[in-house]
C-alpha cells in the first residue's frame, strides 16, 4: 500500500515505512522500557504529544482489538488452536505448506 504523508518531518511513501516508524519503534525501543519500569512510568515520561495520542486513541484500539482477543481466547479455551496445530503439523507436506504461508507473510507490505 502506498502512502504519501509526513511522519516525523519526512515523507513516508510505503505502509512498511510507517510500520517501521511506529510498531518497530514500540517493540524495539519502548517495550523494554515498559517491561523494566511499567506503563505508568512510560506515560509519565513520554512527550506530551505521545500522551495526547494515548489519551485520544486508547479506547478506539481497545474496542477494535477486544473482539479479536476474545475470539482468540475462546479458540484456545475450546481446544481449537491446539487441534488445528496438531492436524496441520501432522500432514506429510507440512513444511512445504508452512513455507508458503511464511513466504506470504514475509512478503506482505506490513513488514
Amino acid at each position: 500500500m502506498r502512502l504519501n504523508t509526513k511522519y516525523c518531518g519526512k515523507t513516508v511513501t510505503l505502509l512498511s515505512e510507517a510500520f517501521n516508524e511506529t510498531v518497530e519503534e514500540l517493540t524495539e525501543s519502548l517495550m523494554p522500557l515498559v517491561a523494566e519500569n511499567g506503563m505508568d512510568w512510560m506515560y509519565a515520561n513520554c512527550s506530551t504529544t505521545a500522551q495526547r495520542g494515548a489519551l485520544d486513541w486508547w479506547k478506539k484500539f481497545r474496542d477494535a482489538t477486544l473482539p479479536v482477543f476474545n475470539d482468540l481466547y475462546n479458540s484456545v479455551k475450546e481446544g481449537k488452536e491446539a487441534a488445528r496445530s496438531i492436524a496441520s503439523n501432522s500432514q506429510a507436506d507440512y513444511r512445504e505448506k508452512l513455507e508458503g504461508e511464511l513466504k506470504e507473510l514475509r512478503e506482505s507490505e506490513i513488514w
